[in-house]
């Protein structure tokens, strides 16, 4: 059975880089990285969006994810068991929040998102990246943003940043429009997609850290790097679930009926390993 943590390394670089309508015919490459005792293991995932559709190729979980977010549908395919599975539409508000977790946002006991007034803290810290952007090899400069956990104690020991800057090719909508689909409307969006977009540029890089000593994992690190932004376009089908797949149980949908004292999101489960869900955006 997949842990919730599984679940967001599974569903993180589509939900991250979820598409604005007015975009299409993108290609992001990515590198993820995730390190425990001492070891660490590298994968690229790749991820096609084109207008309201985006379609994710996740080595490590072996899943192609297929998301539109103009109907708020999220969908993962196994091709090698040659099945599928849906997203229920009264899951996907809950996955959001528990996905916003990774921003120190919480639900309060009315059911509201509390949003920090300080989410995202500035260092000062800057550096310089290589991204390929249409072919060619950019130089970039990012500065690093820490992410504020402090208001939200079921993510107690998380430590979460991100370093900013802006490359060709990559809108900041992609990351503001899958934020959106989670945070929906009121002034408790407002206040958080104010909070982004007064960053000044996109999260290339994100990294966390998550103590896993229930585990044996000591701490778990995270990281997710963009490499590589390009044009490219999809066949339409490679958007749409293989018509002879079986469909199959949800993991989210597991996960709740494993877990039915603590409800549809476990208290203090971290939901991602992060641009933006590995850390929490990219």
């Amino acid at each position: 059975m997949k842990s919730l943590s599984q679940l967001g390394l599974l569903l993180l670089p589509a939900l991250l880089l979820s598409a604005a309508p007015a975009h299409a015919g993108v290609y992001l490459e990515e590198q993820s990285t995730l390190g425990a005792n001492g070891q660490s293991q590298s994968e690229t995932i790749k991820t096609w969006i084109d207008g309201d559709m985006v379609r994710t190729d996740d080595p490590r979980s072996k899943m192609t994810l297929l998301i539109n977010t103009k109907k708020s549908s999220i969908s993962g395919v196994n091709p090698a068991e040659k099945t599928w599975w849906k997203l229920r539409d009264s899951d996907v508000s809950d996955f959001g929040a528990a996905t916003l977790m990774a921003y120190g946002i919480k639900k309060g006991p009315d059911g509201r998102l509390v949003v920090p007034k300080d989410i995202f803290q500035k260092t000062g810290a800057k550096k310089t990246v290589k991204v390929t952007s249409d072919k060619k090899e950019v130089t970039v400069e990012v500065f690093e943003v820490k992410v504020n956990m402090t208001g939200n104690d079921q993510m107690k020991g998380v430590q979460s940043k991100m370093w900013v800057g802006t490359v060709p090719g990559f809108d900041p909508a992609f990351q503001r429009s899958r934020m959106k689909m989670w945070i929906g409307n009121g002034p408790e969006a407002d206040e958080f997609l104010k909070q982004y977009d007064d960053l000044g540029g996109v999260p290339l890089i994100t990294e966390m850290q998550i103590p896993a000593p229930q585990a044996g994992m000591g701490t778990l690190t995270m990281v997710q790097e963009l490499r590589k932004v390009a044009p490219q376009k999809l066949n339409p089908k490679d958007y749409d679930v293989p018509k002879a797949f079986k469909q199959v149980e949800d993991p989210f949908s597991q996960l709740k009926r494993q877990m039915p004292k603590q409800g549809s999101v476990p208290a203090g489960t971290p939901t991602q390993p992060s641009q933006n869900a590995p850390p929490p955006m990219q």
